[in-house]
């Protein structure tokens, strides 16, 4: 049995099969491969290597610029429809103090409270802070909240709001609030 194994190793060692090589030596049966080759083949391809290499790193540069500026624009819409829904209930609250003066209030001071909240209305809406349409249209689940149903009628057919009970709120194309709203349904809340 010992000279079967003696016979083997040999064998190994003659064909290589061994897999003992150091990476210094298997650099180095490279460069000597790369010897024997035409020193322009071996340039060529150390060029469309270090070519892929440039390409793969900028390819990766570019994502990394792209998801980095995706990142900046959602964090400033993020910001901005947080202010804008601190701004909407400062709106709301005008128009409630507003509703609520006495009919004895000096008519300076409701004229007033009544310029101030057109103002602030129309800096909103130059922001691209509006109000969500609501009676007469069509319900869109994506906008607005049944809060209660009614039957429909000839005015208004199933599916058309007929009410609102809280206004909604838009920031360009994205819900700040959706609208509570009544709507006519032939199916009972």
């Amino acid at each position: 049995m010992g000279d079967s194994e003696d016979k083997v190793g040999e064998e190994e060692e003659e064909t290589g099969v061994l897999g003992d090589e150091s990476p210094a030596e298997e650099e180095e049966d490279i460069l000597i491969e790369e010897e024997q080759k035409d020193p322009l083949e071996v340039a060529l391809q150390r060029a469309e290597a270090a070519e892929k290499e440039v390409a793969y790193r900028d390819a990766t540069i570019a994502t990394l610029r792209r998801n980095a500026a995706s990142e900046r624009s959602e964090a400033m819409t993020s910001g901005a429809m947080r202010v804008a829904r601190r701004f909407v209930g400062t709106v709301e609250n005008l128009e409630r103090a507003l509703a609520s003066l006495p009919e004895d209030t000096s008519e300076n001071v409701r004229l007033g409270i009544e310029r101030v909240l057109e103002k602030f209305l129309q800096d909103l809406e130059i922001e691209g802070i509006k109000r969500i349409t609501t009676t007469g249209n069509t319900f869109d689940p994506m906008k607005h909240e049944a809060v209660m149903t009614v039957p429909p009628t000839d005015e208004a057919p199933a599916g058309t709001i007929v009410g609102e009970t809280e206004a909604g709120w838009m920031y360009g194309d994205k819900v700040l609030r959706a609208a509570r709203v009544a709507v006519a349904s032939d199916i009972a809340a």
